[in-house]
């Protein structure tokens, strides 16, 4: 039986296992907090990105999800949604290209819907889920600045 370490997600959304010889196994139905009863290993082997190409069946996971990581892969697309949202108010606020500047480019087209999304995907968020690379005082510092230009 094959003893695996849980790694990450890959760019296609799975996840991701790695052997002591450096194998990577993908769970191709993976849903968070659901154990995985069969593993694809990678061709190449050793590229977290290959294709999956065999079936596993016999395996152990030594660091199975935490319910911590469980709850933060159920909110994937809010945080992913946030992130652009985000980066949407830097690219409004940025000295460069004042073309990022039009409230049209943002989402919603105003700058009150853009804030006002960006604070309810905040909200949706545990107390110990809120993303550190982007605090409430900072969305409340993006509407000040964005509605001051």
């Amino acid at each position: 039986m094959k003893t695996l370490s849980k790694v990450n997600l890959n760019w296609e959304g799975y996840m991701m296992y790695r052997d002591k010889d450096g194998n990577y196994y993908a769970d191709i139905n993976y849903k968070p907090g659901v154990k995985p009863t069969e593993l694809w290993l990678m061709a190449p082997p050793d590229d977290i990105d290959g294709e999956p190409c065999s079936m596993v069946k016999n395996f152990t996971v030594e660091n199975p999800e935490t319910d911590k990581e469980i709850r933060e892969a159920n909110f994937r697309y809010e945080y992913m949604m946030l992130g652009r949202l985000k980066s949407d108010c830097d690219g409004f606020l940025s000295e460069g290209d004042c073309r990022y500047r039009n409230p049209e480019k943002i989402w919603g087209n105003t700058i009150e819907s853009h804030i006002k999304h960006m604070k309810e995907i905040w909200m949706k968020f545990d107390d110990d889920l809120k993303p550190e690379w982007c605090s409430w005082e900072q969305i409340l510092e993006y509407e000040r600045k964005m509605s001051n230009q």
